[in-house]
């Protein structure tokens, strides 16, 4: 990395707005070889102490007062230290001003420690040491929030495996991780960091979580669907023959706003000096869950499982019990027809394994009480529209999740090649 560069964006994210923005950065996590360095320690040091401290009205200060007295949580951060950590800097109530504190920074901060999983809001920063880049990753990647994250790196080859690891909806190289700007960068996290399916506000799809989609024609636009969904289309047409058209139809749909949208990055705003990608990550699962097994609509099954299919997502179906029509997914061999997997089971025990379950959505066919599915009984599970719709620019979304992926393509105005 470039140390000067990385000094300046680690402090201007943790202690900008007094560490308050939600996309603050509030742990760093470095590689020994440089946390071990003295000159990096200092220059750390020397860049937060010179922060000009002031109030909201001093257009020159760069650290000023939090919006309300500190709660619990930030008073700890600013206060105590757990075992094994120390102060590079120890922050100071200014001026007798319990709103108002010098920036912090604590040194070795654990793995699972308390500050680690605490998030503080406001100007204190944790900085972890680590062996390698995986291990960052993966301590990176450990948190149940997923909002925003940053590397700081001059190697392709580690910002590549980044890239493709990362699990935040606003991901920043070699920039600070604040100061996200509509359109470029479309605001919105992954995990606990958002509700519901998780479009990004400032992007392409906001809009549409916003409104109730009916289906009044078959979609018009062709593309070519994946091999997996082709052999699902041809099975499901045997099965299904009078929804042949209308699977026919979305499978086509599917294919196109596959290759045309979902599958590719975008960078609609071409600023020179950075690359602003909007792109699409699968989601792990989709479970449909069947409350009365006498009542299945294949069409909606087959839907599901070609969408699926067709973005990468494990589709799963659970019902309360076995059922005869089970035999009409299954080979001349006993296996599950690619795409579809079926678990038997009654409610509680799908609610007991919906609240280890991260990352997916889901959907609900039947009655059901929703006290039962609410976040407080399987935690933030988004439960979707029943009906699946054939076109697949708005079907698609459903299994995947937005991310933002900003980065610093210059080094002091000359440009990567």
């Amino acid at each position: 990395a470039d140390i000067d560069l990385a000094v300046k964006d680690l402090v201007r994210g943790a202690f900008g707005h007094a560490g308050q923005k939600c996309s603050a950065t509030s742990l760093a996590l470095i590689e020994k070889e440089v946390y071990e360095n003295p000159k990096f320690i200092q220059q750390l040091k020397d860049a937060a102490e010179s922060l000009t401290l002031g109030g909201s009205w001093n257009p020159s200060a760069k650290v000023t007062p939090v919006i309300r007295q500190p709660d619990k949580y930030l008073e700890r951060g600013l206060t105590q230290l757990e075992e094994g950590e120390s102060w590079l800097i120890e922050p100071k109530m200014i001026n007798n001003n319990p709103c108002h504190w010098s920036p912090g920074i604590r040194l070795n901060v654990q793995p699972g420690s308390w500050y680690h999983t605490t998030e503080c809001f406001g100007p204190v920063l944790g900085l972890i040491p680590v062996d390698h880049l995986e291990q960052a990753i993966e301590i990176q990647n450990s948190s149940d929030f997923g909002l925003t994250g940053g590397l700081h790196s001059l190697d392709p080859s580690e910002i590549q495996v980044w890239r493709e690891r990362v699990e935040v909806g606003n991901a920043y190289i070699n920039r600070t991780t604040t100061g996200a700007i509509v359109r470029r960068q479309p605001f919105g996290g992954w995990k606990d960091s958002c509700v519901g399916p998780g479009s990004k506000a400032g992007g392409p799809n906001y809009v549409a979580t916003l409104m109730d989609w009916t289906e009044t024609g078959l979609p018009q636009l062709s593309g070519h669907p994946s091999d997996e969904v082709l052999s699902t289309l041809s099975r499901l047409s045997q099965l299904i023959p009078e929804s042949k058209e209308r699977l026919v139809a979305a499978a086509r749909s599917y294919g196109y706003w596959w290759n045309k949208e979902f599958s590719i990055e975008h960078d609609p705003s071409q600023i020179h000096g950075e690359t602003n990608d909007f792109r699409y990550r699968r989601r792990p699962w989709h479970l449909l869950r069947i409350q009365d097994v006498m009542s299945v609509d294949f069409e909606q099954l087959g839907l599901m499982a070609m969408a699926c299919q067709q973005v990468g997502t494990h589709f799963q179906i659970s019902i309360p019990e076995n059922a005869d029509w089970l035999s009409k997914f299954a080979t001349e061999t006993g296996q599950r027809w690619t795409g579809f997997e079926f678990v038997i089971e009654n409610q509680a025990d799908l609610i007991k394994r919906l609240e280890l379950m991260k990352g997916g959505t889901m959907r609900i066919a039947g009655e059901y009480d929703e006290f039962d599915f609410s976040p407080s009984r399987i935690g933030n599970v988004p439960i979707l529209p029943t009906q699946p719709l054939a076109n697949g620019r708005i079907e698609l979304l459903y299994y995947l999740r937005e991310q933002s992926v900003s980065e610093t393509v210059h080094r002091y105005g000359n440009i990567f090649e």
